[in-house]
Order: structure tokens, then sequence, then C-alpha cells
């Protein structure tokens, strides 16, 4: 057997080509490809990695969270709310990391302009105190079919004591031909948390259908679309089932799983790094404030390959906490205009046949433009001094938020930057046991999609 295992990022993808080997065992066909994605879409760049591979199957993760937070593709979502709570979705949003000294709060992901309030009210014991009228209803689908709106979230209070209301509006946007999303049932959540999810789920939605569409044209003549599987955190689906919100989870739940011993896994990926433990949640801090989500609790760390290095009052380079992204990207990638994290090992990445061959010789040079004029406006002038100190705050931020938030307990280091930070780690928690990875998500991925058909 042999299948395709692929990892979606914001702005890069992974893709590894498996084997089924004598004894049952899937192992690597080849090197991990890395696609750069906004030089190498999917649908083009699939059909050169697969030109002679006979795949029996996809299986898929995603973790496209910053494309939604960059550039807040969720703002074509409406919400019908009950009269009185059109503010409610919008309120108990997280803080914004953009900065220490000016703290703002993060924009909501869906427009205020598409909150429509609805007279109707069930109270808390299930009880109908004002009907709904459904002939009200109809301005509101009239005003978003000339606005070209196609999903729409109801959110009604009280509905789980007695959902009669929510079904009916529910069925008459059907009816209209709009995607329509109702919040997940759970107690131990308010109804923010809970309308908030939905909201999550339908906007989230436009993407994930992108992607979708990418991968089954690059697929399009070599794989059938029923042997395409997503991951969320329940297990491996076809695209129409997988939450979409609980497809960015799908590798955390994979990772915890692949590791069985291990108390925590740290994810060194090329994008994100995060730290995922065995202790469930039954909800997720999500950018854009707490909603439902149940499974493996994860925290984002402090320091990211794209967060910013500047030159703070003292006159110090230290790491932001503003994250920048990779569009345009670090430096070394030639059209960016920031130090980021991820430039401070670029001559080592020079050496990784995943991301060397987006980063042409200008964007080296300007990397070590940056870094010595860091250098003559800062204290420390030497330019291999202040790059080696500032390697090392980066895994010094990383062990500090390990010991913070991992049970005592093994701990595996995994990802693409794993045997770059993998040592540094390992010395400063010389106490904590650390096995190190570097399998490819991909790789991961696919194992999991095999057990799972299995």
């Amino acid at each position: 057997m042999q299948v395709i295992g692929i990892h979606i990022g914001s702005s890069f993808a992974e893709v590894c080509l498996m084997r089924e080997n004598s004894k049952g065992q899937l192992t690597q066909a080849g090197e991990p490809v890395y696609l750069y994605l906004p030089r190498q879409t999917l649908k083009s760049s699939l059909p050169k990695v697969l030109s002679d591979f006979k795949a029996d199957a996809a299986f898929v993760t995603t973790q496209f969270l910053e494309r939604l937070f960059d550039f807040r593709l969720g703002g074509s979502t409406a919400q019908v709310v009950t009269s009185g709570c059109e503010n409610w979705p919008f309120l108990g949003s997280s803080a914004s990391q953009r900065g220490w000294i000016h703290p703002t709060k993060t924009q909501p992901i869906a427009a205020r302009e598409l909150s429509f309030p609805v007279d109707e009210r069930i109270d808390s014991a299930g009880r109908v105190i004002t009907p709904l009228d459904e002939t009200s209803l109809h301005p509101i689908a009239e005003k978003l079919k000339s606005s070209e709106i196609k999903r729409v979230c109801i959110h009604f209070l009280n509905a789980p004591a007695n959902s009669a209301h929510q079904n009916q509006a529910a069925e008459f946007f059907k009816t209209q031909g709009f995607d329509v999303f109702v919040p997940p049932t759970c107690a131990d959540l308010t109804e923010a948390h809970r309308w908030r999810r939905s909201t999550l789920e339908a906007s989230f939605s436009g993407t994930f259908e992108e992607i979708r569409a990418d991968l089954e044209k690059g697929l399009e003549g070599l794989l059938p679309t029923e042997a395409i599987f997503f991951r969320d955190r329940g297990n491996f689906q076809a695209p129409a089932k997988t939450s979409r919100v609980g497809s960015l989870f799908g590798l955390d739940e994979i990772l915890v799983s692949h590791f069985p011993k291990a108390t925590a896994v740290l994810d060194l990926g090329l994008e994100s790094w995060r730290l995922v433990t065995r202790k469930k949640q039954s909800s997720w801090e999500s950018p854009w404030g707490c909603i439902e989500a149940e499974g493996s609790t994860r925290f984002d760390l402090r320091c990211q390959p794209t967060s910013l290095l500047e030159k703070d009052s003292a006159g110090d380079v230290v790491i932001h906490p503003k994250k920048e992204g990779f569009e345009p990207g670090p430096l070394c990638f030639g059209r960016g205009q920031k130090f980021l994290v991820f430039d401070l090992f670029s001559e080592d990445l020079q050496q990784h046949g995943g991301v060397k061959q987006q980063m042409p010789e200008s964007g080296v040079a300007k990397k070590e433009f940056f870094l010595t004029t860091l250098c003559r406006n800062s204290r420390t002038k030497d330019p291999a001094k202040l790059l080696k100190r500032l390697r090392s705050d980066v895994l010094e931020s990383i062990a500090w938020d390990v010991q913070v938030h991992a049970e005592e307990g093994p701990l595996v280091i995994h990802g693409f930057f794993a045997p770059l930070l993998g040592a540094g780690l390992k010395e400063l928690m010389p106490d904590r046991e650390i096995i190190l990875n570097d399998e490819a998500s991909a790789s991961l991925t696919a194992k999991a999609g095999r057990s799972h058909q299995s």
C-alpha cells in the first residue's frame, strides 16, 4: 500500500510519500517536500511531487489559523441573534499579542454589521416567552442574498433548553440556500462561548473549502476524492464531515497518541511552536476569545519563528511579542523587511532541502546587513556575539514555557526545528528526560491515517 501524508499550514505545506514495507509498516519513499504556498500552490505543485507515485489514499492535517488571524477571512459570516443579545458574540475577546506598551483586544472575526437581532425568547427552563415569527427572517435573508453572504449562524438564547426556535430558523435559512451553523451543546460554558464556536466554525469554512478545492484539484486524476481524508479532533473522515475548528487540532491528537510515554510534546514546527500535553481541556482560548473545544491541551509558545527582533529603549535587541507571519516572510526569504527569529537560524537552514530554495543569496545578504545595522545601533557591537545571545534567548524562552506548562515526565521534542534546537534545550533542562524526534508531521499524519484505516 502507498499513501500520501500532507500537513497544511498557513504558508507552508509538507508532503510525505509513504510505502508499506514487507512487515506492513509505512516508511518514507523519499525526503519530505515543503511547498511555500504564496509561491507554490497545492493544485500546481502536487502533480509534480506525485508524478511517478501511485497512491491509495491521502491523509491530511491542517493548521491555517494565522491566515484567518492576519486577514480576518471570516468577515462574510452573518449572525442571527436573540434581540437584546446581539453584542454578546463580540464580548470577551482575547488580548492582541502585538506589544506590551499599548495592549489591545483582537478584532472580532465576524463583522458587527452582519449581526441581526430577532424578536424571540425562551427562558432557562425551556418555556417559550416570545414565539418566533418566521416572517421576521425574510428581510434578513433578502439582505444577505443581496450582499452575497452564504454562511449564517443561529444564536438564540437558551437554545440548549429548547431548540424549537433554533431549529425553525435553521430550517428557514437552509431552504433559502444558506449554509447554516448552530452552536454545540456544552453545559460547562456560557452562551457567548458556544456562539463564538459556531461563528469560528462558519468563518473557518471558507478557508477550509479553499484548501480542500486546491487539494482535490492537485490530486485530480491521481486519486479519487473519496480517498482523501482530513483529521479533526475525532479522527480521519471525509472533508464534508470534518469539523472546521476541530481540524486545527488534528495534529495535536496525533502527536499525543504517537508518543504514549510522553507527558508532553514540544512541537517546533516550521511555522509555529507549541506545547501539547496529555491533560484534557473542554475549551480553547482562541485569538478571538474562549470557545468550546474538547481535546488535548495546547499552549502556543511566547517565542515563535516569526517573532520580531528589535531594539528596546535600553539599546538591547530583544524578542518582541509581535508575530509577523511568512508573507512577505523573514529577511532571508528576500522580500521581508523585518528581522525575525527565523533569520537567526538561516545559515543552518540553508543546508535544509525543504526551505533552502526559498532563501536566495540576496535574502541572506539582506539578513546580514540588518544584523550589522542592529549591532551598530545597540549595545552589542559584534554581530556574531549578538546572534549567539539572541539564539540563547530563544532557547531560554522555550525552556521556560516548557517548565511552567508541562508536567514532570518525558518530553518529546518534535518538528522541523527539533534537530536545530533540541541539543540546546537538553542542556537547559538536564533534569527532564527529553526524546528528540525529527520525523515530519506529514509522515506522522500518514501513519495515523493508515492505522485508522486498518
